[in-house]
């Protein structure tokens, strides 16, 4: 009996060791309540957050996080730790020099700046500046959701 109590014991520890950890690696994860995209939202997870996983199904994991059980989206997630840098080294960009890119220069203090820094690659930077931004999935189809009254927008009960 105490021989098959400790194997119980060492199966446990084993099991609870063997969990795996993962970090949402976008601005804001939706915490769901099943694995689809138009199921309950039940938390908004941050940026760095730790999750544990439980298990995959489909393109989603469920996850143990502080605010209970649900599923995130397997592109919310990585298995290391993204960083947060306030210093860059080469081919590194600060969140405050990502911060003033995407306020603009007005057409003068760029005239300023390209005078002051004419071996910069400014065509690099003009072509960049016609590209459209990568929207967030999370709040593009928000509208979606709403009109559909789907997700966290359903009314009533939760279709299964």
């Amino acid at each position: 009996m105490k021989r098959l109590s400790l194997c119980c014991v060492c199966l446990l520890l084993s099991l609870t060791a063997a969990a795996e950890v993962r970090y949402v690696q976008v601005e804001k994860a939706r915490l769901l309540k099943r694995a689809s995209n138009f199921s309950t939202l039940l938390a908004l997870l941050p940026y760095r957050t730790p999750v544990e996983v439980l298990g995959k199904q489909g393109a989603f994991f469920s996850v143990q996080t502080r605010q209970g059980k649900g599923y995130l989206p397997e592109a919310s997630l990585n298995v290391v730790r993204p960083r947060i840098t306030s210093q860059s080294s080469a081919g590194e960009v600060t969140s405050d020099e990502a911060t003033t890119a995407t306020k603009g220069f007005s057409a003068q203090v760029e005239s300023e700046y390209r005078q002051k820094n004419p071996d910069l690659p400014y065509a690099v930077l003009d072509r960049l500046e016609t590209q459209t931004r990568c929207p967030n999935p999370q709040t593009v189809y928000a509208t979606f959701r709403k009109q559909g009254k789907l997700g966290e927008f359903q009314t009533g009960g939760e279709r299964p």
